[in-house]
C-alpha cells in the first residue's frame, strides 16, 4: 500500500540533495511485481499528495537509484544461485541495495532459509561486496557494486545521522511529510 515508501521518505528526507543553497527532497519510488498492488499504492499515495513515484518493478529504470530498499519480499525457499540472480537484478537498478527479510523460522509463513541462500551467497566467489546483519527474527543484507564502496573504506560515522532520527521528526504533527502509517510503525506514543 506504499506504507514502506512513506516510512523511507520520512526517515531519509535528510538525504536531500543541496546545491547552491537550494535543497531538494530525495525521490522515493515504490514498486511491486503485482499490478494490483501498484494501482492500490498509487491511489493511496496520490490521495495523500506524497512525493513518491509508483510503478511496476518491470518498469524501473536501470542505473537510476542511489539506494534500493527491498523489504520483506522473500518468502519462498531460495538457493544461493537464485538469491544471486535476485541481487544481480537489484544491483542493475542502483549502486547499493538493502534486502530485509525474515531469518529461518523468523515468521511461520516464510519458507526462506537465509543460511541456504543469503549466507551461502556471501561465501561464494562471485558475490559482490556485502554486509549481513542478523537482528532478532530478521536479516539486513547490504550489497553494493564492486569498486564503488568497501567495508574498509566506508565511513559509517558519516552515515549515522541518516539513521539517527529525532522522535519529533517522525512523530511531529507539524511535519509536512509525516505519513499517517509512521505513527503506527514507530514508537510515537512514548
Amino acid at each position: 500500500h506504499g506504507i514502506e515508501a512513506e516510512v523511507l521518505l520520512a526517515y531519509y528526507r535528510r538525504a536531500s540533495a543541496c546545491r547552491k543553497k537550494k535543497c531538494t527532497l530525495p525521490t522515493v519510488t515504490c514498486a511491486d511485481i503485482s499490478e494490483t498492488a501498484v494501482v492500490k499504492a498509487a491511489s493511496i499515495l496520490s490521495s495523500k499528495r506524497m512525493p513518491i513515484k509508483v510503478m511496476p518493478v518491470a518498469a524501473l529504470p536501470r542505473d537510476s537509484f542511489d539506494l534500493v530498499f527491498c523489504n520483506f519480499v522473500l518468502f519462498k525457499r531460495l538457493s544461493s544461485s537464485e538469491y544471486a540472480k535476485f541481487v544481480k537484478f537489484l544491483l542493475s537498478l542502483g549502486e547499493m541495495i538493502v534486502v530485509v527479510s525474515y531469518v529461518t523460522g523468523g515468521w511461520h509463513y516464510s519458507a526462506l532459509r537465509h543460511e541456504e541462500s543469503v549466507e551461502a551467497f556471501l561465501h561464494s566467489s562471485d558475490a559482490p561486496p556485502m554486509l549481513l546483519f542478523l537482528l532478532a527474527n530478521v536479516f539486513f543484507a547490504v550489497h553494493w557494486r564492486s569498486g564503488k564502496l568497501s567495508g574498509a573504506t566506508m565511513n559509517f560515522t558519516k552515515l549515522q545521522p541518516l539513521f539517527k532520527v529525532r522522535h519529533e521528526e517522525i512523530c511531529g504533527k507539524a511535519s509536512a511529510f509525516a505519513p499517517s502509517g509512521v505513527i503506527e510503525a514507530t514508537p510515537c506514543n512514548e
